[in-house]
């Protein structure tokens, strides 16, 4: 997956050019373990190589997940 721009807003695409995860958040950080962190002002929320939401942006904070567990 990498991160794409379109103006102001960041989503990502696959190998193949398709936007696998919609260019709808103001931030986010490169997928780790299936999953990447996603911001929308300043709160966080985490998306899946799909662009499913895998945790609901509602954080101040939240850290990847390891082994199952995120810290939030």
């Amino acid at each position: 997956m990498a991160l794409i721009s379109r103006g102001d807003k960041f989503g990502f695409i696959n190998t193949r050019g398709d936007e696998i995860v919609l260019a709808a958040y103001e931030d986010a950080e490169s997928f780790k373990n299936g999953i990447a962190i996603v911001y929308v002002g300043n709160i966080f929320g985490e998306v899946n190589s799909f662009g499913d939401k895998v945790v609901v942006s509602k954080y101040d904070y939240i850290g990847e997940f390891n082994d199952g567990i995120a810290y939030a």
